[in-house]
């Protein structure tokens, strides 16, 4: 780990986590770990075992335990003190498609946990460890994908983070998995947009519930490559600053 960010995965991590036949999340960086992306896209040597590994540093569901049933379209979410932000976090997957949402809450002191509780969709885990300790959530998030998520399409997102693509406003997630399993993908990449308001945060007015992409709609233009940003379609709601 450095800077305070999960490691990112190499070719013999990769090759590691997949001999463990858990499923598995972790961040990639083409420009360092080339091999590693290519072969994690390649989808080469998946296997699957037949029971799941006990669930690390005391995580427990609080109340009825995720059960998700054949097709079903999950979402998980490491949060910790959200309350600002979930509810409107919790609809966009609601609009999106997404059936049940797995939250694992790392012992907040304000609301989140009563906000979770409120939504029969979610299904809320106790996680009483370290969050840095943890891999920054990410051992929690493999450990729970294991146990719950198998055969399953999975959004895994922070409460600030919204999935947009071209349609996700009308079809929504079901078409788009169809797509994916009928191709044969096994992930999505995304291109992440740090989205800003219009005015100082300290001029802001932003409650819990409001809609997140309604207050902060801005965006820098992505630097991936030279008229990168003519190629992407705009997402809906989002404006590019003139």
């Amino acid at each position: 780990m450095e800077d305070f960010s999960p490691a990112v995965i190499d070719l013999p991590g990769l090759d590691a986590a997949r001999a463990s036949l858990r499923p598995f999340a972790r961040k990639f960086d083409l420009r360092t770990q080339p091999d590693a992306v290519r072969v994690a896209l390649a989808g080469e040597g998946e296997a699957r075992r037949s029971e799941p590994a006990p669930l690390p540093d005391g995580l427990s569901p609080i109340g009825q335990p995720p059960a998700p049933r054949s097709g079903e379209i999950l979402a998980l979410m490491v949060t910790r003190n959200e309350a600002l932000r979930l509810p409107a976090a919790l609809q966009h997957l609601r609009a999106l498609g997404v059936d049940r949402t797995i939250l694992v809450d790392n012992r907040s002191s304000d609301d989140t946990r009563e906000i979770a509780a409120r939504d029969p969709s979610v299904h809320l885990i106790d996680a009483p460890g370290s969050y840095a300790g943890s891999n920054f959530g990410v051992d929690w998030t493999n450990a729970l994908l294991d146990r719950y998520a198998r055969g399953h399409w999975v959004l895994v997102v922070d409460a600030d983070e919204l999935l947009v693509f071209p349609g996700s406003d009308q079809a929504g997630l079901r078409p788009l998995c169809a797509h994916l399993d009928a191709i044969g993908s096994e992930a999505l990449p995304t291109v992440l947009l740090d989205c800003f308001p219009e005015q100082p945060l300290r001029d802001l007015d932003f409650a819990s519930g409001d809609d997140l992409l309604a207050v902060a709609p801005w965006f820098e233009r992505p630097g991936i490559a030279a008229g990168a940003e003519r190629a992407l379609p705009l997402p809906p709601g989002i404006r590019r600053p003139a």
